[in-house]
């Protein structure tokens, strides 16, 4: 919480579970809640909220990581990232959303489709789905 960049950085293999990811990167204006540079991690049922970026999955070494059942909340910029040289990522079952960032940017991976925020209708047709939490 209130890191001048990342608040949780994943190397390789981590099993990165239940964490308060807060206010990090903002003074840098590039800092993440949790940052992915490795293979093999699971990062999964986090809290993140108000960092400059939510999650962001980067570099060429970023490969066969799970990213899911994620809360992303407030990001000033992005809510969820993976760069094009971050591949055959799964990133699925998460929620983002910001009044004054984008949700998501997922390139090169795989991802359940992102769902347009709906406050009254769940349903069962993409149990993977993202979703997107602003009206």
């Amino acid at each position: 919480m209130n890191n001048t960049n990342n608040g949780i950085v994943a190397y390789a293999s981590c099993y990165v579970v239940d964490n308060l990811a807060g206010n990090n990167g903002k003074s840098s204006g590039m800092g993440a809640g949790i940052l992915v540079t490795g293979p093999g991690n699971r990062v999964v049922n986090n809290d993140i909220t108000a960092n400059f970026r939510g999650i962001v999955v980067d570099g060429g070494e970023a490969k066969g990581n799970w990213i899911g059942d994620n809360a992303v909340v407030d990001s000033d910029s992005i809510g969820i990232l993976t760069t094009n040289n971050a591949i055959n990522n799964i990133i699925i079952r998460n929620a983002a959303g910001s009044d004054v960032g984008i949700d998501y940017i997922i390139l090169g991976n795989q991802y359940g489709a992102i769902q347009p925020f709906a406050p009254t209708e769940f349903t069962n047709v993409n149990a993977w789905g993202n979703m997107t939490l602003k009206p």
